[in-house]
C-alpha cells in the first residue's frame, strides 16, 4: 500500500485518474471488474476516493488485465486518448493554451514528461520539413506497452486538436509493436496508414503546423501559468498552498489538501513545520481577494458572498478584524478617484 501521508507531488493523483479511465473502458467493453482487478489491492470504490494515491505499478496491473481481456486490440486505447482534455493538467494546460504557437505548446508537453511522473517520455526529432515526436516506452512492462503508447499518442493528438481548434494533420505514424487485430480503427483515427513493427514509436508533424499561432495565445497569461507550473512540482508546501488559495480563497483545508495530493493531516503538519498555519494562509488569501474585489467597486454584500460569507455583517466584522477598518472605510481610503 502506498504511503498516502508522504505523497506530496502534484502529479500524485494522475495514476488514480488514469485508472478510473481504464475502469470506464472496461465497463464500456464489458470486461468484468473481477477480471480487471486481478492482482490489484484496490476496488473500484477505492479509486473513487480522491485521497488515494496509487502508483504506476498499481496502474499497470489494471492496464495489463484490460489489454489481455481485449486480446491485444488497441481501439480502446484510442478511446482512452479521446477522453483527455487539456484542462486535465490544470496550470500546465493553461500554459499550453496561452503559448504563442503549437510548437511552443508541445515543447511544454515535452518538459512535463521530463519533469513529472508521466507514463512515457517524449522527445522531438527534427528533420527537414517535419518533426517527429518520439514516444519512449522502453521502461513499460511489455504487456502494457502497445496500449499505453497508443493511449499517450492519441492524447497528444487531442491536445493539438484542442489547442488549434481543429484536427492536426500528421505526416506519419510509426509503432514499435505488432499490428493489432483492429488496426483499421487506429488508422481511421490518424487519417494515415500506421506503420507497424517499426524501430521507433513516433508521430510526424509538419513543421508548418508546429509554427501555427494559437488562437488563445496570451503572453501575460502564459507567464502567469508558467509560474503556476513551477509551483505544481515544488516541494514548498506553503507556496503551493498559497497558490491554491489564491485560486479559491474559500476552499477548506481538506479541499486544498486534495488539490495538492496530500491528506489534510499531512498538509497541516507540513505547514506547521514551515512555521505557519492553514488558518493564517486562508485569512491572508481572503483578505487579498476582498481588497481586489472592493477595489473593483463591487458592493461589500457581493464581496461577502464571493468570499463565502452568508451574512454581510459577518464579513464586515471579519474585514475590520483583519485591517482595523470597515470595508466602506477601506474603500474610501483606497479609492484612486477620491
Amino acid at each position: 500500500m502506498v504511503n498516502q501521508e508522504e505523497q506530496g507531488s502534484a502529479a500524485a493523483a494522475w495514476p488514480r485518474g488514469r485508472m478510473l479511465v481504464v475502469v470506464a473502458l472496461a465497463r464500456r467493453h464489458r470486461v468484468p471488474e473481477a477480471v480487471l482487478l486481478v492482482g490489484s489491492e484496490y476496488t473500484v470504490s477505492d479509486l473513487s476516493d480522491p485521497r488515494l494515491t496509487p502508483t504506476r505499478a498499481d496502474e499497470f496491473v489494471l492496464v495489463a488485465n484490460l489489454a489481455a481481456a481485449l486480446g491485444g486490440a488497441l481501439g480502446p486505447a484510442v478511446e482512452a486518448g479521446l477522453d483527455f482534455h487539456v484542462g486535465a493538467v490544470s496550470a500546465w494546460g493553461q500554459a499550453m493554451r496561452t503559448a504563442p504557437t503549437l510548437g511552443a505548446a508541445l515543447a511544454l508537453s515535452l518538459d512535463l514528461t521530463a519533469t513529472a511522473d508521466t507514463l512515457v517520455r517524449i522527445r522531438a526529432l527534427p528533420e527537414p520539413g517535419v518533426t517527429h515526436l518520439a514516444f519512449d516506452g522502453s521502461h513499460l512492462p511489455p504487456p502494457v506497452r502497445p496500449f499505453v503508447l497508443t493511449w499517450m499518442m492519441v492524447t497528444t493528438a487531442i491536445i493539438n486538436r484542442e489547442l488549434l481548434g481543429r484536427p492536426t494533420p500528421v505526416d506519419s505514424v510509426r509503432m514499435a509493436c505488432a499490428k493489432p487485430p483492429d488496426a483499421t480503427q487506429v488508422d481511421a483515427f490518424w487519417g494515415v496508414e500506421v506503420q507497424w513493427d517499426q524501430d521507433i514509436t513516433a508521430i510526424g508533424i509538419p513543421r508548418a503546423v508546429l509554427e501555427t499561432p494559437l488562437p488563445s495565445a496570451d503572453p501575460a497569461a502564459h507567464a502567469h501559468a508558467l509560474r503556476e507550473c513551477a509551483l505544481m512540482f515544488s516541494n514548498d508546501t506553503t507556496a503551493r498552498t498559497r497558490a491554491a488559495l489564491a485560486r479559491d480563497p474559500t476552499a477548506s483545508a481538506a479541499e486544498i489538501a486534495t488539490t495538492l495530493g496530500l491528506s489534510e493531516r499531512t498538509l497541516r503538519r507540513q505547514l506547521t513545520n514551515d512555521g505557519t498555519r492553514y488558518r493564517d494562509l486562508a485569512t491572508n488569501a481572503r483578505l487579498a481577494k476582498a481588497r481586489d474585489l472592493l477595489g473593483m467597486g463591487l458592493p461589500h454584500t457581493e464581496v461577502a458572498a464571493r468570499l463565502g460569507f452568508t451574512d454581510p455583517t459577518a464579513f464586515s466584522h471579519a474585514f475590520k478584524r483583519w485591517t482595523g477598518m470597515t470595508p466602506t472605510a477601506w474603500r474610501a481610503r483606497n479609492d484612486p478617484w477620491q
